[in-house]
């Protein structure tokens, strides 16, 4: 399970809902997989992370492009690699089922990933925003 807490704060109020956002269903996802919620609902849930987390990004990119942040074309670059994982899951889960295994691994892949890459990526990114806004 992940959990918020005051070092992945970016100082940006939007970003931060949508992080908190995005860490509380990827814990739910992880909590019904764990307890054999009907697949139908655990696709759905993954579904709604692949647009969630898409529009997240897209929202996120808008402060970058005002700000001219000089690493954005980075950023975007780490955005679409775990978009693309995000889909893979999807169409798994689609084929496949919502398996134990799948689980595991998309709360793996969006809980160690969105962790490290707040601390990284959007805390470098914040204190450009704060710095030139």
């Amino acid at each position: 399970m992940l959990e918020w807490s005051d070092d992945l704060a970016t100082g940006i109020q939007k970003v931060d809902e949508q992080h908190k956002e995005i860490i509380k269903k990827v814990n739910e996802l992880y909590y019904h997989g764990s307890n054999g919620l009907e697949q139908e609902v655990i696709l759905e849930m993954i579904r709604f992370l692949e647009k969630y987390i898409v529009t997240h990004f897209r929202e996120e990119e808008e402060y970058q492009e005002k700000c001219k942040y000089p690493n954005i074309s980075e950023h975007k670059r780490y955005h679409r690699e775990l978009e693309k994982e995000v889909l893979e899951l999807k169409q798994r889960a689609e084929t496949e089922g919502a398996t134990a295994t799948l689980i595991t691994k998309a709360n793996r892949i969006l809980g160690s990933w969105l962790v490290e890459h707040i601390r990284r990526e959007d805390k470098d990114f914040a204190t450009y925003y704060r710095q030139h806004m």
